[in-house]
């Protein structure tokens, strides 16, 4: 039976190359057996390792960039007993180009080329590889790419569970074909549109995991190699597969190549027994809202750090007798102190986001916060920027659209794939990049929602029922 999913695709920002380590401390012998000797020692690490996944696994969590060592970047490794006649400079594919790919369109004998090294008896031998694609994926691992962390591009992309429930007739496993399309392509090249570089892998779901709705989380991409995957990323309209894996639970990943590519995709899964298949998306919740109608805010405590005190200070100045301050004058208060912390580089907060933030801490329906409201505000900008500048590994004092993902989940916010989407169309510029002002306004309206949501759903049961007065009441003042 076959199945058809019809999604679109996020692609997400991949995560920036790890600092590479300079120099191995590797010094040329001066001799062949010293040279074993020194290469032994230095692959130690590497044979208390069982298998390249493992390998890779573990530096992975490290966030180093692997160097062999049994072929350190060195003239010594290419030759020992003689001086070099050659000046070489040493590069990783990541430095030649801005987009290497590891194997595309499948490995042939004519990619091997012979340069001025004069090592043709290697290359002869890495040839002979080429002609039988069993042989070549044990020598050289077929689960890699130049791309760092290569999990950080698919977890927070659409997952697809797929159920195979039979083993063919005769046979201990069961034919898959996967087919992933891009949609419109065509239509839309004249307006510049061209075809992305596309695929998809497949990942066996743990025990733990099956039978229930989740999405198979970040870690697991880290620690667990995919069962299937297509053989590379191409600009081809289609890109298909046949597979034989054994009845089980699965789940399909599809990308693109590059980030921050987004169109419609078909997903088409084809089988010769029962199989069901679906798409696997987050449940929409929220961990740490704060429900402030409910909850009595502390006050200052004795000891006021010092902080707080400046705080007070600039709150008393523009406050007035009333001691409460509107959206311009909290404007005035925050921006006073955002500005202090340089590594943000923002410009301060927008009277629009200010607003917002009275609407979601005004307690008693004033339009103003007082002092402890003030204060409580404060306090989860101060958690939120800590999880801002977690997420800006770039330190470009922006997010992107991924980064964005991970730091909503890191504040208590877990979302499905269109509400991502949605929040990316209204809080990201042309770049796909959210500003800390942005990230701002993004969490004060989730919380402010989340909240109303609760105190509308008084049975708890995820459903509430409003009339145009409160669903404007609702809307217009968050």
């Amino acid at each position: 039976m076959a199945g058809e999913q019809k999604f679109s695709e996020t692609s997400v920002q991949l995560t920036e190359a790890a600092p590479q380590t300079v120099g191995s401390g590797f010094t040329a012998p001066g001799n062949i057996y010293s040279a074993i000797l020194s290469r032994n020692e230095a692959v130690k690490d590497a044979r208390c390792l069982k298998d390249f996944q493992e390998l890779r696994d573990k530096y992975v969590r490290k966030k180093v960039l692997f160097e062999d060592p049994l072929f350190p970047a060195q003239d010594s490794s290419l030759f020992y007993s003689e001086k070099f006649p050659l000046k070489l400079e040493w590069k990783r594919p990541s430095d030649i180009c801005s987009n290497p790919q590891f194997i595309l369109g499948g490995a042939n004998r004519t990619d091997i080329c012979q340069g001025d090294l004069g090592d043709c008896w290697l290359l002869a031998a890495i040839t002979c590889l080429t002609l039988n694609d069993i042989v070549l994926k044990r020598v050289v691992p077929h689960d890699q790419s130049f791309t760092e962390n290569y999990a950080d591009t698919y977890w927070t992309n659409p997952q697809f569970r797929l159920v195979l429930l039979e083993a063919d007739t005769k046979e201990k496993t069961c034919t898959v074909v996967v087919a992933l399309m891009q949609k419109d392509r065509r239509k839309e090249r004249c307006s510049g549109a061209i075809l992305h570089n596309i695929g998809f892998a497949i990942y066996e779901v743990p025990n733990e995991m099956k039978g229930n709705q989740q999405q198979l989380p970040k870690d697991f991409f880290i620690y667990n190699a995919s069962t299937a995957r297509c053989k590379s990323y191409a600009n081809m309209r289609e890109v298909t597969e046949r597979f034989c894996l054994k009845p089980g639970e699965y789940v399909i990943i599809p990308s693109t190549f590059d980030p921050h590519k987004e169109s419609e995709f078909l997903l088409r899964v084809f089988s010769e027994n029962r199989s069901t298949s679906e798409v696997i998306d987050a449940e929409i919740e929220a961990e740490s809202v704060m429900d402030d109608v409910k909850k009595k805010i502390k006050p200052f405590e004795e000891e006021e750090t010092e902080e707080e005190k400046q705080f007070k200070a600039i709150f008393q100045q523009l406050a007035g007798d009333d001691m409460q301050i509107n959206a311009n004058e909290l404007r005035t208060v925050l921006n006073r102190v955002v500005a202090k912390h340089k590594e943000l580089k923002t410009e301060g907060f927008s009277l629009e986001s200010c607003r917002s933030m009275i609407a979601l801490m005004d307690t008693d329906g004033t339009g103003h916060l007082n002092l402890q409201e003030f204060k409580h505000l404060w306090n989860k900008i101060k958690k939120w920027k800590l999880v801002f500048t977690h997420f800006d590994t770039d330190k470009s004092s922006t997010i992107s659209s991924f980064e964005m993902r991970n730091a909503l989940t890191e504040a208590g916010f877990q979302l499905n794939n269109q509400l991502y989407d949605i929040i990316c169309m209204r809080y990201a510029n042309e770049h796909m990049e959210m500003d800390f002002d942005s990230y701002i306004s993004c969490l004060v309206r989730l919380e402010g929602m989340f909240r109303a949501f609760r105190a509308f759903d008084k049975d708890g049961d995820g459903i509430i029922k409003l009339n145009v007065f409160e669903w404007l009441q609702l809307t217009m003042y968050a």
